[in-house]
């Protein structure tokens, strides 16, 4: 019981340092950025949807996909370069 304890002291002070370091809120405040970036290439995709153009909705949605994937690529590195 008493390893468990301690095991579970650790744990807690692990997560503790790891939402206080400063590359967690980097990757929060990113986090923000690829939601909102992510709305709007929704509401792109649904405006050229409306606008009855099926062949530019699809190309819009390709573009869009790879600016996010180059975002996460990038954010990722970021994180990754932190966390070491």
């Amino acid at each position: 019981m008493q390893i468990k304890n301690e095991l579970q002291s650790k744990i807690e002070k692990i997560e503790a340092e790891v939402i206080s370091s400063p590359a967690t809120r980097e990757l929060f405040d990113q986090k923000d950025a690829e939601l909102l970036y992510n709305a709007q290439i929704e509401k792109a995709v649904k405006d050229a949807q409306e606008s009855g153009n099926s062949s530019t909705a699809r190309q819009t949605y390709k573009d869009n996909l790879i600016k996010v994937t180059e975002f996460l690529n990038k954010n990722l590195n970021k994180f990754l370069y932190y966390s070491i």
